[in-house]
């Protein structure tokens, strides 16, 4: 019996853990796959290529959508294939991070030989989820003032730079470094990833 309970509390802790690394600085890629009339298709494969580390990741679209999870952030090309129609192939989409990006396919009827290629950006537009991100490089960081001076009662003027100060430059955040709110969320419910 108790050996048991120590495996379910293990498996629990596992479950946990999962969860755990499938948050915080991955992103997803998620939509659909339709032909010119809009109609979805299914069983299409769609192979995705991270452009700087190379790894691949593989899936079918189901009745006719797609999602990957789990996504190291970074720049991606996708490719769509089925047997009937031309292959489609995305050559850069960024994948940001704790972001799901929506990327619908449009597949034209044609033979796989043939391809379509769209070269430009996705715009990453958040449909999926209610989540707000920004994404700062580190130059970006760097270029910004080191607020200086003042007394202890003055809010961060340590001389450092503190990463509270940057959670300003997210759309929707009002207030100062005490009092915050995010899109109108109370204070005090605020996640910082480094």
């Amino acid at each position: 019996m108790i050996a048991r309970g120590i495996g379910f509390a293990g498996a629990g802790l596992l479950v946990s853990i999962a969860s755990l690394m499938a948050q915080g600085n991955l992103g997803g890629l998620t939509g659909s796959v339709v032909d010119r009339s809009g109609a979805l298709i299914p069983d299409v494969h769609i192979q995705l290529r991270n452009l700087e580390t190379n790894l691949t990741y593989a899936t079918l679209s189901g009745a006719g959508g797609y999602t990957f999870r789990a996504l190291p952030p970074g720049a991606y090309r996708l490719e769509a294939e089925k047997a009937g129609f031309r292959k489609v192939v995305h050559e850069r989409i960024t994948v940001m991070t704790a972001t799901t990006t929506t990327l619908d396919l449009v597949l034209d009827v044609g033979a796989v030989a043939e391809s379509v290629t769209v070269a430009a950006d996705v715009v990453a537009l958040q449909t999926s989820s209610p989540e707000v991100g920004t994404v700062l490089q580190r130059q970006a960081l760097l270029d910004l003032p080191i607020q200086i001076g003042g007394g202890a009662s003055t809010i961060a003027a340590s001389g450092r730079r503190q990463p509270e100060t940057f959670i300003f430059l997210t759309p929707g955040v009002t207030g100062n470094q005490w009092s915050k709110t995010i899109n109108g969320n109370p204070d005090f419910s605020q996640e910082v990833l480094i």
